[in-house]
C-alpha cells in the first residue's frame, strides 16, 4: 500500500522490480534501498490484494507494454500571456515534470529557461544539463535575493540542489542541500526580506516532509515544520495512506500537501495536521487521488482524479479561506471507467497568476504509441 501507480510512471529507464513474499512483503532493509514503491489500483472488490506471481505479471507486462511503444515519452513546454493563445512551444526529449518563474525541469535532467527579447523562446540549460550528470528532476521553485536568482531543483535518492544565477540564467552554480532522502516530488518555499520557509515531500514507500531555509543548506524533518513517516512516530505523517504529490506554501505559517488516497495535510505555524473534507462524503476522501494544489488570498484549490463505480472523474475541490468553508467535488472531465482510459488521462498540476487567471497542465497516454503528451487546460476553474 501506498505506492504509485505503474501506469502514472515513465518505465521505459532501466530499472530493477523488487517483489517480496506474500505473507512479509519485501524487507524493510532492501525496501529503503528502493526507489520508490508501486501500487497495483484495483476497483473495489472483495479482493483487496493479488499474489505475487500475478502482481509480478501485471507489472511486467506494463513495463513491455511502454517499451514497445514506438517513441519513448517527450515533454513539451509553452508560455502563456493572460488570455492570448500559448505561444513559443517547445517540444524536448523528455517529459517535463514542473515549472517555477522562467525554468522548467523534468526527466532526464532537462532544464529549459525563458529568456524572452528579440532571441526570444526558450534556451536549453546545456551547462546545467551537463552538471546534473542525469539527474531526474521532478520539481522547482524558484526565489529572487537581490541581483540574484536562486533555484531550488528536487529529484530522486534525496537529491535537492540549490543554484544560484546572477546573470539571467547564462551560468548556474550549484550546491546539493543535506538531510534529505528518497524520492523528492515537490519543493515550495516562501522568501521575503530575511524570512524564508522551504518544504520539501517525500513521495515514494515514505511520506516525509523535510524542511529548511534560504541561510541553510542542511533540512530536516523534525517537528514543528517537518514531519516524519517513522513507525512509533507521532504526527500527521505516520501511516499516511499513499504518496505525496504536490506542495503549496502561502507563507511560513501555512503550507500544504496532498497526495494519493485523498491525503490533504495543512502546516498552520504550530503542527501538519490532516484534514478531513466534510463536503467529500460519496464516494469518500479516500477514493480521491490529488496531484496538484494552488492557493490565494481567498481560496485553496485542489484538482486530481476521483473514482466512482461508473466514471473516472476529473475534479477540482474547492476551500474558502475567508470563510473556512469546503465546496463540493467540481468535475472537470468524465471518462468511463476502463483501464485504458484511467490511466490516459491526466490533471498534473494547477496554477496561474491570480485568482482570476488559472490554468491547468495535465497529460494524456496514447496507448498506441505508448507515449504521454501534454494537455493544457485553460480557464477551467472559476473560483
Amino acid at each position: 500500500e501506498g505506492g504509485q501507480d505503474p501506469a502514472s510512471l515513465d518505465l521505459t529507464a532501466p530499472l530493477a522490480l523488487v517483489l517480496g513474499s506474500e505473507q512479509k512483503g519485501i524487507r524493510p532493509g532492501v525496501r529503503k534501498a528502493c526507489d520508490l514503491a508501486l501500487t497495483l489500483p484495483t476497483t473495489p472488490s472483495p479482493v483487496v490484494s493479488l499474489n505475487v506471481a500475478a502482481a509480478a505479471t501485471v507489472l511486467l507486462y506494463e513495463v513491455g507494454r511502454q517499451r514497445r511503444g514506438s517513441a519513448h515519452p517527450g515533454g513539451f513546454v509553452t508560455r502563456l500571456a493572460g488570455s492570448a493563445a500559448p505561444s513559443d512551444t517547445m517540444m524536448v526529449a523528455h517529459p517535463l515534470e514542473a515549472l517555477h518563474e522562467n525554468l522548467a525541469v523534468g526527466l532526464g535532467g532537462e532544464a529549459l529557461l525563458y529568456r524572452g527579447g528579440p532571441q526570444g523562446g526558450w534556451v536549453r540549460q546545456e551547462r546545467l544539463i551537463r552538471s546534473l550528470g542525469g539527474m531526474g528532476l521532478f520539481s522547482v521553485w524558484a526565489a529572487r535575493t537581490g541581483s540574484f536568482s536562486e533555484y531550488y531543483l528536487a529529484g530522486d535518492r534525496g537529491r535537492l540542489l540549490r543554484c544560484i544565477s546572477a546573470n539571467s540564467g547564462q551560468a548556474f552554480s550549484c550546491q546539493p542541500q543535506q538531510g534529505l532522502a528518497g524520492r523528492l516530488v515537490s519543493v515550495q518555499g516562501f522568501a521575503a526580506g530575511q524570512t524564508s520557509a522551504l518544504w520539501a515531500l517525500r513521495g515514494d514507500g515514505r511520506q516525509d516532509i523535510f524542511h529548511g531555509d534560504l541561510l541553510s543548506s542542511l533540512w530536516s524533518t523534525s517537528a514543528p515544520r517537518g514531519c516524519a513517516d517513522d513507525p512509533g512516530a507521532l504526527g500527521a505523517c505516520v501511516d499516511a495512506r499513499g504518496a505525496f504529490l504536490d506542495l503549496w506554501v502561502g507563507s511560513p505559517d501555512d503550507a500544504w500537501a496532498v497526495g494519493e488516497g485523498g491525503i490533504v495535510m495543512r502546516f498552520d505555524g504550530l503542527r501538519w495536521s490532516r484534514i478531513k473534507i466534510p463536503t467529500l462524503k460519496v464516494p469518500s476522501q479516500a477514493s480521491y487521488t490529488f496531484r496538484g494544489i494552488w492557493g490565494g488570498s481567498e481560496v485553496v484549490i485542489i484538482v486530481g482524479e476521483r473514482l466512482t463505480a461508473e466514471t473516472w472523474d476529473l475534479v477540482a475541490v474547492m476551500y474558502n479561506r475567508r470563510l473556512d468553508r469546503w465546496y463540493n467535488a467540481r468535475p472537470l472531465l468524465m471518462v468511463p471507467d476502463v483501464p485504458n482510459h484511467r490511466a490516459a488521462v491526466r490533471i498534473n498540476d494547477i496554477g496561474g497568476r491570480g485568482e482570476a487567471e488559472l490554468y491547468l497542465v495535465g497529460s494524456h497516454l496514447d496507448d498506441v504509441r505508448g507515449q504521454r503528451q501534454g494537455l493544457l487546460f485553460s480557464r477551467v476553474v472559476s473560483p
